[in-house]
C-alpha cells in the first residue's frame, strides 16, 4: 500500500493535520526535526514500517475495536508529525517521554527553521 506522507506546502500539513487528523482523534504526537545530511524519505520509510503506519481504513477500524491505536505520519521538508489516537501501540511505549496531547500542548509548525537549529 501506498502511503503518502509529504505534505507539499506549509498550508497542506497544517489543513492534513487539522482536517484529516485531529478530527478523527489523532491527539498524541511527536514532532521533530531531521538532522541536515540525513535522507528524508528514510525516515519516512523507517518510521512507517516500524510502526505499521500503512494500514487501510478497514484494518484501522478494527484495531480500534481492539483498543489499539493508529498512527499516522507526514513530514513537510525537514519537519515531521508521528500522531497517534487512543489506544495501545509500541509507539507509546518507546516515545512515551516525548509524547504530547495537543489538546493540552499545541502543535508548533513553522515553516522555516534556522541552518544551526536543524544541524544540532
Amino acid at each position: 500500500m501506498q502511503y503518502r506522507c509529504v505534505a507539499s506546502s506549509p498550508e497542506g500539513l497544517v489543513q492534513q493535520v487539522a482536517v484529516s487528523y485531529l478530527r478523527h482523534g489523532y491527539w498524541f504526537y511527536v514532532s521533530g526535526w531531521i538532522k541536515r545530511g540525513k535522507d528524508p524519505e528514510q525516515l519516512d520509510r523507517k518510521l512507517i514500517e516500524k510502526y505499521e503506519i500503512a494500514i487501510g481504513e478497514r484494518e484501522r477500524s478494527a484495531r480500534k475495536q481492539r483498543g489499539l491505536a493508529n498512527l499516522q505520519y507526514i513530514r513537510y521538508r525537514n519537519f515531521f508529525l508521528l500522531l497517534a489516537t487512543e489506544g495501545h501501540h509500541p509507539f507509546k511505549q518507546e516515545e512515551r517521554n516525548q509524547i504530547r496531547d495537543c489538546r493540552r500542548v499545541p502543535i508548533k509548525f513553522e515553516a522555516t527553521r534556522s541552518a544551526t537549529a536543524a544541524a544540532a
